[in-house]
């Protein structure tokens, strides 16, 4: 099997993305190459980028000149790739030990499974020490041990996905613009073309959430987001959102 592909976009936030490329290089177990989207970061970012890309192997760096938001980011790296798992990464996440092997063993487990993800710390997330999140993490994967769980959807905060269901949907929805509703369309798509979705409940990582949403006025971002997701798949958008419990007016995750 070819190497997984990591797909991590980037806009700012320079101590979050940092500190997730270290918990990633510690604790991915499996063969794996890096791109990073940079949504015209400003230059603390931009440098520290060019710089891994630059000294570390596997890793690659795609510069945008704008911020042209993460469904548009996620097709770049996937069309950039040839890889037969393709992982989607926030970069305000930090990993814990095992988590990508866990996740391709799942979907090796389950083979209608399409799309594969951990449990995440729910919205808008406790303040953790790193101690803190590897010791969770080694909780739940030996209360849970070898648990999978068929969910709706899951969020592109972490997302594992087979390159065959790239190739029979298509690609992330741009329309969405900056994200949000963006990974629920994706995940609709899946479902509605036969693949399983499916929750890793042994492994777990943690999310410190939309700390580049944030900025971006999230709740109307969402809102409108959410009206067009609606728009585009009616009556089985409201079911998926029903389903994932998302008909509230907030963010959140549907695999926890």
């Amino acid at each position: 099997m070819k190497p997984a592909e990591i797909i991590i976009p980037c806009l700012d936030n320079l101590q979050y993305t940092r500190r997730c490329y270290e918990s990633l290089k510690r604790h991915t177990s499996i063969p794996f190459r890096l791109t990073f989207i940079d949504n015209a970061s400003g230059a603390p970012s931009r440098k520290y980028l060019e710089r891994i890309s630059r000294e570390e192997s596997g890793v690659k760096l795609i510069r945008n000149s704008r911020n042209l938001g993460a469904p548009a980011a996620f097709n770049q790296g996937i069309a950039s790739s040839d890889a037969d798992l393709i992982i989607l990464l926030n970069n305000d996440t930090v990993m814990t030990e095992g988590w990508a092997s866990k996740l391709l063993k799942a979907l090796k487990r389950c083979p209608a499974g399409g799309i594969a993800a951990p449990l995440l710390n729910p919205p808008p997330g406790k303040k953790m020490s790193l101690r803190e999140i590897n010791r969770l993490a080694v909780f739940i994967e030996l209360k849970n041990r070898g648990s999978l769980r068929e969910v709706p959807g899951v969020t592109s905060t972490c997302m594992a996905i087979r390159r065959e269901v790239v190739e029979k949907i298509g690609n992330f929805d741009e329309n969405y613009g900056p994200g949000t509703n963006d990974d629920h369309d994706f995940c609709l798509r899946a479902r509605e073309a036969g693949f399983k979705i499916i929750c890793s409940e042994e492994v777990f990582i943690y999310h410190y959430w939309n700390k580049t949403l944030g900025r971006m006025g999230l709740r109307e971002l969402d809102r409108k987001n959410r009206e067009y997701f609606i728009s585009k798949f009616g009556d089985a958008a409201l079911k998926f959102l029903s389903e994932t419990g998302q008909l509230r007016d907030q963010t959140g995750d549907s695999c926890r």
